[in-house]
């Protein structure tokens, strides 16, 4: 035999293995319920998801203080499901959202007491069993080791846990999703019809879940048709022929399906088979305005959940009649669609745009910047996998085993339609996170593959590195401007922490963090945050304001300039404090450009009767009063302060003593007019009414607080 001969010989022997090994990595190895290893395999896989979602769990709890203030769509969810937990649990329109979400957090804050971490542990209990679903499920089209790694992978993907943490569709969502995936795989080699059925039910709850998933029923068909024939030897009873599986498969779902479209019909007199806002969120990813990702309907103002109501009333307003919430969807549905026929061009540039911002390894926030959130956390010193990581390999992995698409159409499918379901409305992290569990398999599929084929037949591998390098680059090409653009997403974040920490009243971490957001505002200006900047500039000249930091307060409030619907609330902060800072014309003007405005404004009458009274003029100032405090006007304690202040100075103590009392019986302003009083008592020569009143007021103090004992001292002991 030649040496050259034998060369040959050996090298097809080094090759074969990976060749052999590599196509092991393809041979499905079943979930085995009867086999110890398999559930401890599982286990582990469940374990190290919840171990790590119990660290986010603790950390978010302690360091995120908006972690009990949702906003925008968790907000939606919060109340909509405290009022189906207080009884009202038929509704009375249309359901604008999947309902199925709303519910079942109503049934956790029964049985939890309405605490939102309850809630919040319960879905990072629902997350660690998806990555014991993403498991089992791998195990239906690869080797053990793949769905092992693919297990794994799901447990440690950081924008898994994050968004469990959050009052969102999506961790339910997934975890129904996966259920649907796995049933109807295992129907494939086992058609038996209580999986039909029971996958049918998941597909059902998955939709009135988050309805795009419907873009997947009619892939059903199609998967059944093609893995026709392969499934072996199937366990009796079965049901033969595609056709037949696929129509007990989506009938199951309609099952499910059709009391929500009922209850819709019963309610709102229209045919709505799930949720009414289709045609709106259509709309918004389909306009001349729409950059693909901002939820936001053009014409209306409301940047947050709100701005629905203004794009009802435009509908309307254009119809020139009132519209149910059908008509409304089917209103934005045409328009959207309208804009597609009218501008081809411009409407596939926006859908190319779409698909580029799907597989961008950027999660694109909706509701908050999911990174900041990640960070104030204490998470982001752990390394875990993300998109960036996920999506090049995925894309790796599924191209490799194409010849085996028949017996992989269900994954291939869910992902394509999946994807096209969201493209056509808009992209953001969490509408497409629910693909990234099949994409984890294909990507722990490819790791392998790297592995067994790197080590044997290291050729082969470069010349499939092409693809590799070809779908890192799709995925991470944004990566530097991906960074630039975090500033303004940053700017949101503080706002939204300063937010949380006022409605806990930590005045001090509120301003700390509003400072911080006018000063990322002031580095990248976006023109699409100004309302956002003014009401950062409200709120944070506000809490100087009560501070008596005028000088800092007329600096910040200053700056809200432009057409903004609380302008009259900063001109009268304003005012308030050029008047404090002995600015009283500036204060006069501010007050009169109030009362141009708004006839009658009780903050501008009694700014401008202080300020007579400060010059002197203390019948006027009492003239001006009169206007606003009679019987019949609402109570403005600044007002009747005033007055009382004024009755005192000129010697109308019975009269000081009856405005008073019109403060004292308003909640929150006992302690300060209990104290004023007093006062008047003694003036009067009443020193037992005065102790009499001082000890009213002991109660509103805190306990070890001198104040009464000091005052009543200097009455019971005159010097």
């Amino acid at each position: 035999m030649s040496k050259k001969h034998t060369r040959k010989n050996l090298t097809s022997d080094r090759r074969q293995p990976a060749v052999d090994l590599s196509a092991r990595l393809q041979d499905p190895q079943h979930f085995d319920g009867r086999r110890s290893q398999d559930w401890i395999r599982l286990a582990i896989v469940v374990g190290v998801a919840f171990a790590l979602r119990l660290a986010f769990f603790y950390l978010n709890l302690r360091n995120n203080p908006a972690f009990h203030f949702p906003i925008m769509d968790s907000l939606y969810h919060h109340n909509w499901a405290n009022d189906i937990a207080g009884g009202k649990l038929w509704g009375a329109e249309i359901f604008f959202r999947g309902p199925l979400y709303p519910y079942f957090l109503a049934f956790l804050y029964k049985i939890g007491g309405s605490s939102i971490a309850f809630a919040v542990l319960c879905q990072h209990i629902i997350g660690s069993l998806s990555c014991g679903l993403v498991y089992v499920l791998s195990r239906e089209y690869f080797a053990e080791r793949v769905a092992l790694l693919a297990g794994l992978l799901a447990a440690l993907y950081w924008t898994f846990v994050f968004f469990e943490g959050e009052l969102l569709i999506v961790t339910v969502a997934i975890f129904l999703y996966l259920t649907c995936l796995l049933l109807l795989s295992i129907s494939i080699r086992r058609p038996d019809v209580r999986f039909l059925i029971a996958g049918g039910i998941a597909l059902g709850l998955s939709a009135i879940a988050r309805p795009n998933v419907l873009a997947f029923v009619p892939a059903i068909p199609v998967v059944y048709y093609l893995t026709r024939g392969t499934n072996g030897r199937a366990a009796k009873p079965t049901v033969s022929g595609w056709k037949t599986r696929s129509a007990i498969f989506l009938a199951s779902s309609l099952i499910v399906i059709m009391p929500v479209m009922t209850r819709n019909y019963v309610v709102g007199g229209a045919f709505v088979p799930i949720a009414s806002s289709g045609g709106v969120n259509f709309y918004i990813g389909n306009n001349p305005t729409s950059d693909g990702r901002t939820a936001i309907v053009p014409g209306t103002a409301a940047p947050w959940w709100g701005g629905n109501n203004e794009a009802i009333a435009i509908a309307e307003r254009r119809l020139g009649r009132k519209l149910n919430p059908a008509e409304v969807s089917n209103y934005y549905f045409r328009l959207g669609l309208d804009f597609v026929a009218s501008q081809p061009d411009r409407a596939a540039s926006l859908m190319l745009k779409k698909l580029q911002m799907f597989w961008s390894m950027e999660e694109r926030s909706n509701d908050k910047f999911i990174y900041f959130f990640w960070h104030l956390a204490g998470m982001n010193k752990l390394p875990l996998p993300g998109f960036w990581l996920i999506a090049p390999l995925a894309i790796f992995g599924g191209i490799v085993p194409w010849r085996r698409r028949k017996k992989l159409s269900v994954l291939y499918l869910f992902v394509l339609t999946y994807m096209l379901g969201v493209i056509a409305f808009f992209v953001n992290a969490r509408f497409r996170l629910p693909v990234v569990p099949i994409l984890i398999i294909f990507a722990a599929f490819a790791v392998w593959y790297l592995i067994t084929v790197g080590r044997k037949n290291w050729k082969q591998l470069l010349k499939l590195s092409p693809i590799l390098v070809v779908a890192i680059l799709i995925v991470n090409y944004e990566y530097f401007t991906f960074r630039k653009s975090r500033q303004q997403h940053v700017t949101i974040s503080h706002y939204t922490v300063a937010n949380a920490y006022l409605q806990m009243d930590r005045i001090d971490e509120a301003i700390f963090h509003y400072r911080l957001a006018r000063e990322n505002y002031a580095k990248d200006p976006t023109p699409s945050y100004e309302l956002i900047w003014r009401d950062v500039n409200l709120k944070l000249g506000t809490l100087y304001w009560q501070r008596d930091e005028c000088g800092k307060a007329i600096g910040v409030l200053s700056d809200v300039r432009g057409d903004y619907p609380k302008a009259i609330v900063v001109r009268g902060f304003l005012a308030d404090c050029y008047f404090k800072t002995n600015q009283q014309a500036r204060a006069y003007q501010l007050y009169t450009d109030i009362l141009r405005v708004q006839p009658g404004n009780v903050q501008a009458v009694t700014g401008i009767a202080q300020i007579h009274h400060a010059k002197g003029e203390t019948e006027t100032a009492e003239t001006i009063l009169a206007s606003i405090t009679t019987p019949q006007t609402p109570v403005y304690v600044p007002a009747y302060q005033l007055l009382a202040d004024i009755q005192r100075t000129t010697g109308k103590l019975d009269a000081a003593i009856n405005s008073y009392m019109v403060i004292l019986r308003q909640p929150g302003n006992e302690k300060e007019a209990l104290l004023a009083l007093s006062e008047v008592y003694v003036a009067k020569g009443q020193p037992a009414k005065a102790v009499e009143t001082l000890e009213r007021a002991r109660p509103y103090f805190p306990p070890g607080d001198p104040t009464v004992d000091r005052r009543l001292s200097a009455i019971q002991n005159p010097r």
